[in-house]
């Protein structure tokens, strides 16, 4: 495959974030999130696997109340698969699509597509849950957090 020269949309240091809006995306018993949650679906994620730049951009997108939040670091994923990439919406800057580098779509679990499976469970390993997401300040505890671990990071 040919893979186009196109500009990175988002530096690799970027995190991005995936709302569970199911109940069905969590098991049961623990609350835990269930893989599928990076399936694509159909009717939410026309464009590809939906991913926004908040937590509260997360709750705000479906207007209906969610049930978690997971965050997903950019260069994480590109180093997951070189051929996965995203596309900014152009209608909404703070929302971006993962589709195949190409611009095609990634495949639904209704293709019968075991890419579909594969990739979702890919990106839920290189994911994190954010547990405090239903915080009113979820955004601002997230970037301390982030920040500290960068920090100490560096000072290693």
């Amino acid at each position: 495959m040919v893979v186009p020269n196109i500009p990175p949309p988002y530096s690799c240091q970027t995190i991005l974030f995936r709302a569970i809006p199911y109940d069905n995306l969590l098991f049961k018993k623990t609350g835990e999130h269930k893989p599928n949650v990076f399936f694509r679906r159909a009717s939410s994620d026309p464009h590809g696997l939906s991913l926004v730049d908040s937590i509260q951009g997360c709750k705000d997108v479906f207007g209906l109340p969610i049930f978690g939040v997971r965050s997903i670091h950019v260069g994480a994923m590109l180093d997951l698969n070189q051929d996965l990439w995203l596309f900014p919406d152009a209608d909404a800057p703070s929302h971006a699509n993962i589709r195949h580098r190409n611009g095609d779509l990634t495949p639904r679990l209704v293709d019968n597509d075991p890419e579909c499976r594969n990739l979702a469970d890919d990106l839920m390993r290189i994911s994190r849950p954010v547990e405090y997401w239903h915080e009113e300040n979820a955004d601002e505890r997230f970037q301390a957090e982030l920040a500290g671990k960068r920090a100490g990071r560096a000072a290693d």
